[in-house]
């Protein structure tokens, strides 16, 4: 079985520094595992590699859909299926680097097209569920049960969250787990989890990002997305750094809704991440120094198993 090395951690977490640190000492090439890092034109809201960043080491699956395309697990599986299998033949190891969790543990583990029917009893019970609270709600209630899951789909689009819903509530599993993996591992990975203790030192990172993402040009790059005027359950548009503009009088205060909803989204990230069996959680306060030694030690042994 080929081995990969996966690096994730929640948002503005220091995946993509700690990634370039460590494609100086193994032959790393990088794979992204960012469900909206494909898309083409969306690049500070995703805090996608810089130019220069990607000149330092080879990166793939950037860039690869348009915005008003759709993008799957699925599609996502493939390509990197791909980009492993050529990384491997030029004598380079994989590197799978990213936030969506939903990403990695299909890579590794594979995806299957079967699923339990539907339960019309269960479902009912949702529908009626959502016409009393209303859509966002049912997909909060979604993410309280199976963030991972949640993460993937659009709150507008109602007919995949009650499906998750109602595949939660008839095997007892998370949806996650039971729609699309398989009990048969694909690839020896080493999954590295950047973890940070202190959550409240994560939120800082993310309140300056943000606010570099502002000096950086985000509130062009989001009216030149918003200009495409792509239906709310479009896959990209579940990015967050674009719709606020639209919610919020002033950049001010788009400012500080993408804060408060990306601070939401690393919680979730979090939760997940501490609950991947086997991942090897790194201490993100520690210096980077330290981070980087100690990760280096955990790729070396596993490399040379």
């Amino acid at each position: 079985m080929e081995k990969i090395v996966v690096l994730s951690g929640p948002t503005a977490s220091g995946k993509t520094s700690l990634a370039l640190s460590l494609a100086k000492v193994f032959p790393f090439e990088i794979i992204s595992a960012d469900s909206m890092q494909v898309y083409k034109s969306m690049d500070i809201a995703t805090a996608k590699a810089t130019p220069e960043e990607q000149a330092q080491v080879p990166h793939h699956l950037l860039d690869v859909v348009e915005p008003w395309e759709s993008f799957s697990v699925s599609d996502y599986c493939r390509l990197a299926d791909t980009a492993v299998a050529e990384i491997l033949s030029r004598g380079k190891i994989p590197l799978i680097c990213g936030g969506t969790g939903f990403y990695i543990k299909a890579l590794i583990e594979g995806v299957s097209a079967e699923g339990p029917g539907k339960n019309d009893a269960i479902r009912k019970k949702y529908e009626e569920m959502l016409s009393r609270i209303g859509p966002q709600a049912l997909w909060e209630l979604l993410c309280s049960k199976d963030p991972a899951r949640a993460e993937a789909i659009h709150p507008n689009n109602t007919k995949r969250v009650i499906r998750a819903l109602e595949l939660m509530e008839e095997t007892g599993k998370k949806a996650s787990e039971l729609a699309f993996y398989t009990n048969s591992p694909r690839y020896h990975a080493l999954y590295l989890a950047l973890d940070y203790p202190d959550r409240e030192s994560l939120y800082k990172r993310i309140d300056l990002r943000v606010d570099e993402m502002m000096r950086e040009g985000l509130s062009a790059e989001a009216q030149t997305i918003l200009d495409l005027h792509l239906p709310s359950d479009t896959p990209a548009m579940q990015a967050i750094g674009y719709k606020e503009f639209l919610e919020t009088a002033t950049p001010a205060e788009a400012s500080e809704l993408i804060k408060r909803r990306t601070r939401q989204y690393a919680k979730r990230q979090m939760t997940w991440l501490r609950g991947v069996e086997g991942a090897c959680m790194l201490n993100a306060c520690s210096s980077k120094e330290s981070l980087l030694e100690v990760t280096c030690e955990k790729i070396s042994a596993f490399l040379s198993l």
